[in-house]
């Protein structure tokens, strides 16, 4: 893997700055500050001001990552931005907190209705949900439907092969999805009668990065550079595509937070 750093220069927890510049000297430069420094000079800038607020406002979790860093812990960069995405995902609260205990709800009902033809591995079942929108620009059959399910069973599921009523399952989940896409027809065709190219293209992003029932963070300025507008059209275009049915906001986004939370969508249809 290649990684593409600094990137939380940006970021509004300081500590966060401040963890990475270090994780990048220690991983990367060697040790050594003034090689940082001189490959970014966003972070010479910077970096001092961020170890006064980590000295000041470092909270457990950023104790722990730095720990990490220091005692050999994380070995390499492009684990410490794994680590990182663990310990920094967004704590969900209000609207998406209450999504959380739904779906947590539905699982457990799902399982126990189910049974032994439960599927535990979410993998899998992201990638049957994903090939959904293939599938349904295909037309596909039920046969055509059955050999994808038993593709995606071999690659997602080869250490733990589904049974026979686990894999009925999986192309159940998958004809379902397949059934939602072709149900989109109706909502694109309103977005098209909206005669709104911008709302179209944000419309087309959303349907290509994430599957039905999935979530994406869009906040000002990630749903602006993902629909290619400006961020004033944002808030409008959003709104659209939620009373469409298309999306549904489950967190709210907070400007200027120290935590940095963002809005977040779920994809309905």
């Amino acid at each position: 893997m290649t990684t593409t750093y600094p990137k939380f220069t940006d970021h509004p927890d300081w500590s966060l700055r401040f963890i990475e510049f270090h994780a990048l000297k220690i991983l990367v430069y060697d040790k050594k500050t003034s090689a940082v420094c001189e490959a970014h000079p966003v972070i010479a800038k910077g970096w001092m001001f961020w170890l006064d607020h980590y000295t000041e406002k470092a909270k457990p979790k950023h104790e722990e990552l730095m720990r990490a860093v220091q005692s050999g812990g994380i070995a390499s960069i492009d684990e410490f931005y794994l680590q990182t995405k663990k310990l920094f995902k967004p704590t969900p609260r209000g609207k998406a907190l209450k999504d959380k205990k739904k779906r947590t709800g539905q699982t457990a009902f799902q399982r126990e209705k189910l049974g032994d033809a439960f599927i535990e591995n979410k993998d899998l079942i992201s990638a049957a949900k994903a090939c959904a929108l293939e599938l349904a620009d295909q037309e596909a059959d039920k046969e055509t439907i059955l050999l994808k399910a038993q593709v995606i069973a071999e690659l997602y599921a080869w250490n733990d092969p589904l049974s026979e009523d686990q894999l009925s399952t999986l192309v159940g989940l998958i004809t379902a999805e397949v059934a939602k896409h072709l149900r989109l027809d109706r909502i694109e065709a309103k977005i098209l009668n909206q005669e709104d190219k911008n709302l179209y293209y944000m419309y087309g992003q959303i349907k290509k990065s994430v599957p039905v029932g999935n979530t994406i963070e869009l906040g000002l300025k990630s749903a602006a550079e993902l629909g290619k507008c400006s961020r004033s059209h944002v808030k409008p275009i959003l709104t659209k595509l939620e009373k469409l049915g298309f999306i549904h906001c489950i967190q709210t986004g907070k400007q200027g937070s120290s935590i940095g939370r963002a809005a977040i969508y779920r994809r309905e249809a």
